[in-house]
């Protein structure tokens, strides 16, 4: 929905669709019809009719009620191929196959590392050019799972351990379900019942980005016997005063940042890794 209350509708070749205020997920714009990952190429005709007195506000995917006619699209599966994760637990450089549990179902586990959140998306059979995604960016499980195809424009999944009061190192099993229609979920695990583990934490790289090198990376090094210390060094130009962040990865949207912009206060509260960081310096 646009931010003046009215939905935004965008018209494609065979559909008018909006998104579903629950899901995220492309829907006609007058039957509320689930648009399916692999829609035929045929113009969309409406014939799916809710039941009398329920409302046309959220897809056929988010609806629970009966039908009066017509039946709902369904996305054909293809279990047979297999899938890969990818995530922020190692800075997105390795591909991890997912375990077949059975013919529709794909489980791994992963940890949270020390920002106690961790990102991730899918691809089929080593190819990021057939990546599964949600509809939206950093969502949680209720978003719908968009793909395969090339279309992530950097949507990912986001486990926020922080909202579950979860501690780093806490491990996650991930699920992926793939039958008529494609669920992702995720739960904390005990520890003694960890298994087909995925996601494990590698290395990650700080950078530095300041206006002396025109806001370039220059990456951190770490300091030998402080673990978990990083430094750099630059040279002050003749204004006598710089601007910096730190981003971890290359990656900006995992930003560190003060929490109020432009402080020259060392004492201010540091914030991310995040994109909330924008003036922050």
């Amino acid at each position: 929905r646009s931010t003046d209350g009215f939905a935004q509708i965008r018209e494609t070749s065979d559909y008018v669709e909006v998104s579903c205020p629950l899901c995220l997920g492309p829907m006609c714009w007058l039957c509320g019809v689930a648009i399916p990952r692999e829609a035929p190429a045929v113009k969309h005709r409406c014939s799916l009719v809710r039941e009398d007195r329920a409302v046309y506000e959220y897809c056929s995917t988010c609806y629970t009620g009966a039908y009066k006619s017509g039946r709902t699209p369904k996305d054909a599966g293809r279990p047979d191929q297999r899938i890969y994760i990818l995530g922020t637990w190692d800075a997105w450089s390795s591909m991890e196959e997912l375990h077949k549990q059975d013919q529709d179902t794909f489980t791994c586990t992963i940890t949270l590392g020390d920002t106690r959140w961790e990102r991730f998306y899918f691809v089929l059979d080593r190819n990021r050019q057939l990546a599964f995604y949600p509809a939206g960016n950093k969502c949680d499980a209720s978003a719908r799972v968009m793909g395969p195809d090339n279309k992530r424009a950097a949507r990912t999944w986001l486990i926020d351990g922080r909202n579950d009061r979860s501690a780093q190192g806490t491990t996650y099993r991930i699920t992926f379900s793939w039958s008529s229609v494609a669920e992702v979920s995720w739960s904390p695990l005990p520890a003694k019942s960890i298994q087909h583990g995925c996601g494990k934490q590698g290395a990650h790289s700080y950078y530095i980005t300041g206006s002396w090198s025109a806001w370039n990376f220059q990456m951190m090094v770490p300091v030998a016997h402080d673990d978990g210390m990083y430094e750099a060094t630059f040279r002050m130009s003749a204004r006598g005063y710089e601007e910096f962040q730190i981003v971890r990865d290359r990656d900006m949207t995992q930003v560190i940042h003060p929490a109020e912009a432009r402080t020259t206060d060392a004492t201010v509260p540091v914030r991310g890794p995040d994109n909330m960081g924008s003036g922050k310096h």
